[in-house]
């Protein structure tokens, strides 16, 4: 469930202000910093999450690293702690396995990635509500006014095309990440953005094993790869 979740998530991001754009976001360059925050029952038996995230980009984020380091507790066994770095980098995403050492490669765009065209963030709004998103109000997150949508459970709280909350309740399990801290148009570091030295390999087949993986039924495993296959996975 974790990570159908992350997945989800990661398309819902993806699907944003993106798609053939000069700007995935409307500001030049930030970091924030996020709580991470979840539990439920899951296959009968307690959990709990708590970690920390943190997010850099520039380039109005056309390069991105996101990173985060969380903790799960299940009832009866000992906790499991895992740390996640990803990086999109104009229309191509890396992630990085540092249990195995590799990192996975995966083209968004299928090269149809143009920093040369003109800014479409209203058409990357429209791509996801043409996926079933809509936008359902709007709040404050830091004292930043955000757009509020509500996306395949997930609800998202979105400041100039940048996700500063996200919450979401999947079978009882539920997995909140909340900005504590945020800053825009600052200059990053490029060291931030600096992948460790692991081989690369195309991330199709690991999106596949790991969706086999999950206590899902099979009509839910099939509903999770038509999403999949809607945003590039596994053509």
């Amino acid at each position: 469930m974790k990570y159908v979740y992350r997945l989800l998530m990661a398309c819902a991001v993806l699907s944003l202000p993106l798609l053939g754009s000069t700007k995935r976001y409307e500001v030049r360059s930030g970091e924030i910093e996020y709580k991470i925050e979840g539990g439920g029952k899951m296959i009968g038996m307690q959990t709990s999450t708590s970690g920390t995230k943190t997010v850099v980009f520039q380039d109005w984020g056309n390069v991105e690293v996101s990173e985060s380091k969380e903790t799960t507790k299940m009832t009866g066994q000992q906790p499991q702690s895992e740390h996640t770095l990803v990086k999109f980098d104009n229309g191509k995403v890396y992630s990085v396995d540092f249990e195995d050492k590799v990192i996975y490669f995966h083209d968004v765009m299928q090269g149809g990635y143009d920093k040369t065209s003109q800014n479409y963030t209203r058409y990357g709004r429209d791509m996801l509500e043409k996926n079933g998103g809509k936008r359902v109000g709007s709040e404050k997150v830091l004292g930043y006014n955000c757009e509020v949508w509500e996306w395949q459970g997930i609800k998202m709280w979105v400041y100039k095309g940048v996700m500063l909350k996200t919450a979401s309740n999947m079978m009882g399990v539920t997995h909140t990440e909340t900005a504590t801290k945020a800053k825009f148009d600052v200059t990053i570091a490029s060291e931030r953005f600096v992948l460790p030295k692991y081989p690369v390999k195309k991330a199709d087949a690991m999106y596949e094993e790991a969706l086999e993986g999950e206590d899902m039924s099979e009509e839910e495993k099939a509903q999770a790869k038509e999403l999949m296959k809607s945003f590039g996975f596994g053509q």
